[in-house]
């Protein structure tokens, strides 16, 4: 029986060589993920990003509205992630203060059900 038992134990060597294996595949894994995901960032920018085809052969002009109408979209952009971060804020505060209302109401409920609320 015990013999049975000794047979099914790794050896130590066991162990780290397959420690070892798990830990490269895991490395391998992560970096297949990290240039899948700088692949997709590449396409999602190429989608979105539209080439500036002729900007050498610009006037000085043309570049100038061409600026001005980037701005334009920088500050829409700006004004988004501003107004998106505010309500972020305003959520996290809410989910705050109902998370501190339910702990309350959970404390004054249970000093209710054990009879430790006292009247005064």
């Amino acid at each position: 029986m015990s013999d049975e038992a000794g047979s099914k134990k790794m050896s130590h060597q066991r162990k780290t060589t397959l420690k070892s294996l798990m830990l490269n595949k895991a490395k391998e894994d992560l970096e297949r993920e990290k240039t899948q995901k700088q692949e997709e960032k590449k396409a999602i920018l190429s989608k979105r990003l539209k080439p500036l085809d002729g900007i050498e052969n610009m006037t000085t002009q043309e570049a100038q509205d061409l600026c001005r109408e980037l701005h334009i979209k920088i500050d829409k952009v700006m004004d988004e992630a501003y107004d998106l971060s505010s309500r972020v804020k305003k959520n996290d505060k809410e989910v705050e203060y109902t998370t501190t209302k339910k702990k309350e109401t959970k404390a004054t409920a249970g000093n209710i059900n054990t009879g430790n609320l006292s009247l005064s």
